[in-house]
């Protein structure tokens, strides 16, 4: 026992602190360590950088780059078409279930609305298969026709 509160002493007396002593004339008895920072008036470090947990989602990624100025042209819708079908609106569906002046799928044409107009693309009229056409331009650029696009350098 004797040891450990010699051991204990040093340590505090080589820290800086000294421990009040109860039985000592004129001190007052504490559980305080003298000479130890007043918690109360500390600055503790700015630790936030640790918090590595975010309360907000990401911020959204910026928009594209480079945004359609306008609609096609009517010579680039004709071109599309000629590359396309050999500008047939009446092309009937080929493997794989495209058709129609522009070769919509299926599905493409009738998620954008072209169940209005008809079944399959090339049951609709021309001004019918642009309408739809456009409606997917705007969505999706060039990108649904992916070999004419490149042979009529669309970007």
């Amino acid at each position: 026992m004797k040891k450990k509160l010699t051991l204990t002493v040093l340590l505090l007396l080589l820290t800086g602190c000294g421990v009040a002593q109860a039985d000592a004339p004129g001190v007052t008895p504490t559980n305080e360590i003298q000479g130890a920072p007043d918690p109360t008036t500390t600055t503790l470090p700015d630790l936030s950088f640790l918090n590595t947990t975010t309360t907000q989602p990401p911020p959204p990624p910026p928009p594209p780059s480079r945004q359609p100025v306008s609609d096609p042209t009517e010579a680039q819708w004709e071109a599309l078409a000629y590359c396309e079908s050999g500008n047939r609106h009446d092309y009937p569906p080929v493997k794989g279930g495209y058709s129609g002046l522009l070769m919509f799928h299926t599905v493409t044409w009738n998620g954008y609305g072209g169940n209005e107009y008809a079944t399959y693309a090339y049951e609709a009229t021309r001004e019918q298969q642009l309408d739809i056409a456009l409606r997917l331009w705007r969505s999706r650029g060039w990108q649904p026709w992916p070999g004419c696009r490149a042979k009529l350098n669309f970007s």
